[in-house]
């Protein structure tokens, strides 16, 4: 459960939030984490506090974005160019992590991938596992629109295109202190502690399978975060916080 400091009221938190926030949600980066706090902090509301959108969000909706105080979701770049002004930030994570991540959590749902391990997966020129584990940071950033993505070749200069109208790069793995710096630089309160939400295994699904990374499934994951591998080392130093 997100945690944060009281009393501090939703009223408050818009008053004292320094810049509109857009938040550029890609899978299994902690993103979740970040909505969360955001509408703890603010209050969940299409009034215009914090809400979150998606690439099938009405013009209407999209209207109403615009004047949120805070913006999440999972949405491609259109998406984000018309929401308008903000300070805009992202999560990006070690494309292996990512990948296992995503994995683990599919396999928790009501429609799992079809295969019985990781390793039969990644060795399957499957549609539905190209589309939960293929270098999905890269493809993400890259997409006008989700659910049509851009050809592949073209994905690593258009994603380092887009983070480079990105205003905060966030690394996953250095998240907790990150975070509270973010929230720090928007006047807004630090939680004691981050906490997560959506974590995988954590909330009511079937218990995801267990991974085990050796260099044999290093292997056969490289055709699968290497352009991710690639886009994060040319932003590297990009990540200010």
């Amino acid at each position: 459960m997100i945690r944060t400091v009281q009393p501090f009221t939703a009223a408050r938190a818009a008053e004292w939030l320094s810049e509109r926030v857009i938040f550029f949600h890609i899978p299994k980066t902690a993103g979740s984490t970040v909505n969360a706090h955001f509408k703890g902090l603010l209050g969940s509301s299409w009034q215009g506090q914090a809400l979150t959108v998606s690439d099938r969000s009405t013009p209407e909706d999209i209207a109403i974005a615009r004047r949120a105080r805070f913006v999440g979701g999972h949405y491609g770049t259109a998406l984000l160019s018309a929401l308008g002004p903000g300070l805009r930030i992202t999560v990006l994570r070690d494309p292996l992590e990512r990948l296992v991540s995503a994995w683990r959590f599919q396999q928790t749902l009501k429609a799992p991938l079809p295969f019985e391990t990781l390793e039969d997966a990644l060795a399957a020129d499957h549609p539905e596992v190209r589309r939960v584990l293929d270098n999905v940071q890269s493809r993400h950033l890259a997409s006008p629109r989700l659910d049509a993505p851009p050809p592949r070749e073209e994905w690593l200069e258009r994603a380092q295109a887009t983070l480079s109208g990105i205003d905060v790069i966030l690394w996953q793995w250095q998240f907790d202190d990150a975070f509270r710096r973010l929230l720090s630089n928007l006047d807004l309160p630090a939680p004691a502690q981050v906490g997560r939400a959506n974590v995988t295994g954590a909330i009511g699904r079937r218990p995801p399978p267990k991974v085990s990374v050796d260099q044999a499934l290093k292997e056969r994951a490289a055709p699968y975060i290497a352009l991710d591998q690639a886009l994060l080392a040319k932003v590297a130093g990009k990540a200010d916080l």
